[in-house]
């Protein structure tokens, strides 16, 4: 889910926690970022659109990236 949403942006966004970065659009990136439920996650955004990308990713990280 933050993979396909952070494709529909032109800014730069990766996220973060405990010492690991990811790019949002790396799936790989992604999965080595280990993030659970309960983690404390720091986005980053920078671009021309990176208001409107920030709602949209952290929606998705604070609903535990959509996993059940």
């Amino acid at each position: 889910m933050v993979i396909k949403a952070a494709a529909g942006f032109r800014s730069t966004i990766t996220l973060s926690t405990e010492g690991r970065v990811a790019s949002a659009l790396s799936l790989t990136d992604l999965l080595r970022l280990g993030a659970r439920q309960g983690d404390v996650v720091c986005i980053r955004v920078t671009g021309d659109d990176a208001d409107a990308a920030m709602r949209v990713i952290k929606s998705i990280v604070e609903r535990g990236f959509d996993e059940e």
